[in-house]
This record gives structure tokens, sequence and C-alpha cells, in this order.
């Protein structure tokens, strides 16, 4: 009887070196092949979420703009207040504030949306729109406004060549410099307060003095015997000495800190005064001096311009001849 053949007796071929690199060739060109699908489907996960990013990036930019150009134009207009709304009642009704219009259409408050708006008008619809892509920040916004017109020009002018690490360099060199130049203002405006209290001060010591001075001579007069004749023009003399002290003390001391009262109303973050303000005050002291001058040329008079000499005190003087001549007419 013939025997059947098992497995175990089917001869086994031993696997030779050249099929063993073949099969190890293919697993790795296999293993390759994965590998390289595995990448590319992450590469592409990639480009997909940038994109999502590039997309969400611009939406937000033309987004602020749309708002800031709506809201501009319909708060102009007040148009805004023929859309409805439903209320928190859920009842239907128009818009009845601007406030209302920022939080139920354009999902942001009031104080947000006028910002948006102050910074469209600051540089226009162009440069704004560059600005944001540039990545511009409220606060660089804020910044840009505290320069000057002049200032801000050259911030502009980097925006427009898109180099927004230039105009943030830029704005933090001209803020600094006009931060120097307001507290340079700011020492020349304390040193002019200085100056006039302690001129008022000299003023108040002259005034006693002439008080003074004036006492003496009423009492000279009550005890003379007969009554002495006034030296002539000495009425007129006092009258002009009067009005000339009366508009010396205004001029240093009230014109002074008028002049200080309205530079600290009008100057900017930066200390500096609009220009029609520095016309203003130049007018002023121009008019005191032609006013001045104008009279002196009316009596052919020279005025004194040396300061010691212009700053004597012509009262004093008068008043000791007045003394010398009262003395002289009552010896007589």
């Amino acid at each position: 009887m013939a025997r059947t053949q098992t497995h175990a007796d089917i001869p086994q071929f031993p696997i030779t070196e050249v099929i063993e690199k073949n099969t190890g060739e293919q697993k790795e060109l296999l293993d390759g092949a994965d590998v390289v699908n595995a990448l590319q489907a992450d590469l592409e996960d990639a480009f997909t979420a940038l994109g999502r990013i590039e997309t969400a990036n611009f939406m937000a930019t033309v987004a602020d703009k749309v708002i800031a150009e709506t809201a501009l134009k319909l708060k102009k207009d007040k148009k805004y207040k023929s859309i409805k709304i439903k209320d928190s009642t859920g009842n239907w009704r128009n818009i009845a504030t601007f406030e209302e219009f920022c939080e139920y259409k354009l999902n942001s408050s009031r104080r947000r949306v006028d910002e948006l708006i102050a910074n469209y008008k600051l540089l226009g619809s162009d440069l704004y729109e560059q600005a944001e892509r540039l990545g511009f920040r409220q606060r660089d916004y804020n910044a840009l406004k505290a320069l000057p017109e002049d200032d801000q020009k050259l911030i502009a002018q980097a925006i427009e060549e898109q180099s927004l690490d230039n105009a943030l360099d830029l704005m933090q060199q001209l803020a600094a410099k006009h931060q120097r130049e307001k507290e340079a203002l700011d020492k020349k405006i304390n040193d002019l307060v200085e100056n006039a209290k302690a001129t008022d001060s000299v003023i108040k010591k002259k005034d006693d003095k002439l008080n003074e001075l004036d006492r003496e001579i009423e009492k000279m007069r009550s005890k003379a015997v007969e009554p002495v004749p006034d030296m002539p023009g000495e009425a007129e003399l006092i009258k002009l000495q009067d009005v000339t002290r009366t508009i010396t003390v205004k001029i240093q001391s009230h014109m002074r800190q008028a002049i200080i009262g309205v530079v600290k109303a009008t100057q900017n973050s930066n200390g500096l005064t609009p220009k029609h303000i520095d016309l203003a005050i130049a007018q002023a002291m121009g008019l005191i001096i032609t006013a001045s001058y104008q009279v002196a040329d009316d009596y052919m008079i020279q005025p004194v311009l040396d300061t010691e000499t212009a700053a004597d005190d012509p009262a004093k003087a008068d008043a000791e001849a007045f003394t010398k001549w009262q003395a002289q007419q009552s010896a007589e």
C-alpha cells in the first residue's frame, strides 16, 4: 500500500541570499512610499491651514475697513435709525442710537468703532488698508495721532513703502524727540512762572516804597505853616507815573500770566502750541511795542531802551527833587 505524502515530506528549499535581498528591497520601497504619502498629506494639511490663516487675516483687515467706511457714512447721515432690530423682549423696533447700531449690527462697541473711524480718517482708505496688512495695532495708531502733521507724513511714507519695522522705529524716535522738546518747554514755562513771581515781588516792593514816600510828602505838607505851592507840573507828572506803573505791572505780571495760561491751555501732548496761538502772542507783544513807539513819535521823544536805565524808578527821583524844591520854597 502506497504511503500518502504529507507536508513534512515536501522538500524544503532554503531561501537564498538573493531572495532575501529582493524581499528587503521591496519592503523598503513600500515603506518609503508610505512615508512620502504621509509627508504629502501633512504638507497639504499645513498649506490648507496656512491658507485659512491668510484668509482670516485678509478678512479681518477688510472687515475693519468696511466697518469704518460703513459706520462713517451711516453715522454722518444717521441712516442707521431706519434699521430694525429685535430687542431683548423679542419685539422689532428701529435702532435708536449709534451705540445700538454698533452693538447689534457691527458686533462691536461704540468706542471701538470710533477708534476705527479715527484710524481710517488719519491715513485715508489706501494707507489704512496697507497699515492693517502690515499689522498696525491700536496703540500704533494712537502713537501716530500724537505726532505733529509733518511727522505723520513721514510715517505714512514708511507705511506706503510696506515697512512696518521702519514705521514703528521712526515713530519711537519721533516720540522720544518730542518728549525731550516737551520737557524743555515745560521747564521754560516753569522758569517763566518763577520769573513772573519774582517780578511781582519786585513791583510790590517798589509800590510799597512809593507809598511810603507819598506818606512822607503828605506829612511834610501837613507840617507846613503856610501852604506851599505845588511844583509846576507835579499833578500831571504823578498821573503819568501812575499810568506808567499800571501798564508796567500789567505787562510784566498779568500779561506773562495770560501768555502762560493760553500756552498751557492749547499745547498738545508734545508740549507744542498751534501756530495761530504763537502768532497771536507775538501780535499782542507787537501791539504794545508799536503803540509805545507811536506815542514817542507823536511827541518826538527818544525812548530809553537801556535795560538798567529804563528800570530806574523815576518816581523816587522826582519825589526827592520835589522835597528839595519844597524846602527851598519854604526857606524863601
